[in-house]
């Protein structure tokens, strides 16, 4: 049973004459969704980008509105490699340190009062600040021939997480990318 993936225009604008999709998969950095889509000749990227709200704090909570979109391709022949590794997330850093500041500041304020339970807050503060300062994630770094420093972040694909069928297409696109470029696989 053949199953037919939904595909933006820009994608199948580009697809060459006879060009078939084999496999695709979504993957989301921490500033944009992204589809990976891998053809029997080349490897295909669709993202809508999204540029990150500055006003007072709400890029750390993720707001986020719409720029534009990236689309490229590259045949396998250009892939060199792909390289699994870990990198801070943007938007948890600030995020860890304003909860562990807040936090920190009211425990302050709570035990200048003579009250005990200022050390409650500051706990509390450790406690979900600091994960967020520590966190790193894992994806795989598609190495590209003649592809622009700047659009390497773009090249990232991120394991789905908490969908085992997308976990599954995770696994399968990496092993047919590794196979028709004929290097080695990540996994």
């Amino acid at each position: 049973m053949m199953t037919t993936i939904d595909l933006p225009e820009e994608i199948r604008t580009i697809l060459l004459p006879g060009e078939k999709i084999e496999i695709s998969v979504e993957s989301s950095n921490d500033s944009s969704p992204q589809t990976y889509y891998a053809t029997d000749r080349r490897l295909l990227t669709f993202a809508r980008s999204t540029v990150r709200s500055s006003f007072l704090f709400g890029g750390l909570f993720g707001l986020s509105l719409s720029r534009g979109k990236y689309v490229a391709a590259f045949d396998y022949t250009k892939i060199t490699g792909i390289t699994a590794i870990k990198y801070h997330p943007r938007g948890l850093v600030p995020l860890g340190v304003f909860i562990l500041g807040v936090f920190s500041f009211i425990g302050i304020l709570v035990v200048a009062t003579t009250s005990p339970g200022g050390v409650t807050f500051i706990a509390l503060g450790m406690l979900l600040g600091i994960p967020l300062l520590l966190r790193k994630i894992t994806c795989f770094q598609f190495e590209i021939t003649d592809i622009p420093e700047n659009d390497k972040f773009r090249w990232r694909i991120h394991k789905p997480k908490f969908s085992k069928q997308n976990t599954g297409k995770f696994y399968d696109i990496l092993k047919l990318i590794s196979d028709k470029a004929s290097i080695q696989s990540p996994i």
